[in-house]
């Protein structure tokens, strides 16, 4: 893994960022300070990226220890219900019996047509119909309410040759 180095826009705060952009403008000027920028958002997008890497891996494991532990489970159960044991007791453990858990529901329709005729239904608003239409409306029934959002830097990457 290569060397990570860190810049102090990574961790700065709000109101840290401007002073360290004014620094790096007089000391390493426009061009130093574009690449600068550049390096701190790629540092920060390849965080990220591993971040997300490392998260999906651990959901990986959670699941295959999940699978691990049910299966555990699953095979203690045939070998007490093989061998006749209820219950067994320990020293650290109360107890450890089988249980026989409820069976899962699963609702298949066959008949979707009576089922809607029947009420079985139910409705909500098109809101993307509704946006672009809502100029049509006699009344007030919807208003748009605009959100005005923070200004942010794009960082447009050269592409390489």
């Amino acid at each position: 893994m290569k060397k990570q180095y860190t810049t102090r826009l990574e961790v700065a705060s709000k109101e840290d960022i401007k002073e360290i952009l004014q620094t790096k403008a007089l000391n390493i000027g426009a061009n130093g300070m574009a690449d600068y920028i550049l390096f701190t958002v790629e540092n920060i997008e390849d965080k990220r990226t591993r971040m997300k890497s490392a998260i999906k891996e651990f959901q990986g494991l959670l699941k295959d220890l999940d699978g691990q532990e049910q299966m555990v489970k699953e095979e203690i159960a045939t070998f007490f219900e093989m061998n006749g044991i209820d219950k067994l007791e320990g020293d650290r453990v109360s107890s450890i019996t089988v249980t026989q858990p409820a069976p899962e529901k699963k609702l298949i329709v066959h008949d979707k047509d009576y089922l809607v005729r029947k009420g079985y239904i139910k409705v909500s608003l098109d809101e993307t119909k509704i946006k672009n239409d809502i100029d049509l409306f006699d009344v007030k029934v919807a208003e748009m309410e605009v959100v005005e959002l923070a200004t942010k830097a794009k960082i447009n990457k050269r592409r390489s040759k």
